[in-house]
């Protein structure tokens, strides 16, 4: 029995000291590297975001495979309900659309939607996945712990836009953190739910594109500098975040019976 809590205790130990070393490495190759090199660079500022987002993607996948080792899930299941609210997300996009400029949708429509894979990849797929594995292996999932990963993994996506100080005021990334965790909130309960990215992914997108869009067109044509949101209170804010938060209750209201994503987890784990 000792030899067995010895081995997984060192098991635990492995896995929490790869995910801490993924997380280094990657913040490291991506601001001390490759944000440096893109500021310089001549491109555009939406061109730039779009080559950093793609890196992003390549560069998370690569420490993944040699690191952290976690299975991404995107397999979905098609029902009604999200039959439904796809065709109703449609409406919302087009109603977004019509109100900015079609000039500037290519470009923000490739820029948010490698956003949302790359921050969902990053966050939800490997750092939540990793926090849920370790959470399997040393103890019982109950809805408290699953809340408990949920919260430490949008605490780490929230302090991520720490970054955006480089070329935004605090007031502005202090609301960004705000919502952000909220979003990661949502963004993980949606995760464990469903078992699959795909649904995050694109629930990403459809958080993040009209703010985006409709902020890149007017500050094209203001010639103002690009901000989201600039304005936005820290009541608004939280006012956002709460929401976020309250949809993520709702929706896991039955954790302890519908978490496709936990019962995935502990099928790989018991055939390792």
């Amino acid at each position: 029995m000792e030899k067995l809590a010895l081995k997984k205790t060192t098991n635990l130990k492995k896995l929490a000291i790869l995910l801490i070393e993924f997380i280094i490495i990657e913040k490291i190759i991506e601001n001390g590297m490759l944000v440096p090199v893109l500021i310089k660079s001549p491109l555009s500022e939406i061109t730039s975001n779009i080559v950093y987002k793609g890196i992003e993607i390549v560069l998370v996948l690569g420490l993944n495979y040699f690191l952290t080792r976690q299975v991404i899930h995107l397999k979905f299941k098609i029902t009604i309900k999200q039959v439904v609210f796809f065709i109703l997300s449609l409406g919302y996009l087009t109603i977004i659309i019509k109100s900015g400029s079609p000039e500037y949708f290519f470009e923000t429509f490739v820029w948010v939607a490698l956003t949302a894979i790359s921050e969902e990849l990053l966050f939800r797929g490997v750092i939540l996945g990793s926090l849920v594995d370790l959470m399997i292996k040393w103890t019982t999932p109950s809805r408290l712990k699953i809340w408990g990963t949920v919260i430490l993994a949008s605490l780490v996506f929230s302090l991520e836009h720490l970054t955006n100080l480089m070329n935004q005021t605090l007031p502005v990334t202090i609301c960004q953190l705000i919502q952000t965790f909220g979003m990661g909130v949502l963004l993980a309960a949606v995760y464990i739910r469903t078992g699959s990215l795909v649904d995050a992914i694109y629930l990403h997108f459809l958080i993040d594109f009209p703010a985006l869009y409709i902020s890149q067109f007017t500050t094209l044509q203001s010639g103002a500098a690009s901000q989201v949101s600039p304005k936005l209170s820290v009541i608004g804010s939280i006012v956002i975040a709460v929401i976020y938060i309250l949809i993520a209750i709702a929706l896991t209201k039955s954790f302890s019976q519908q978490n496709r994503l936990i019962s995935l987890k502990r099928q790989i784990l018991n055939h390792k």
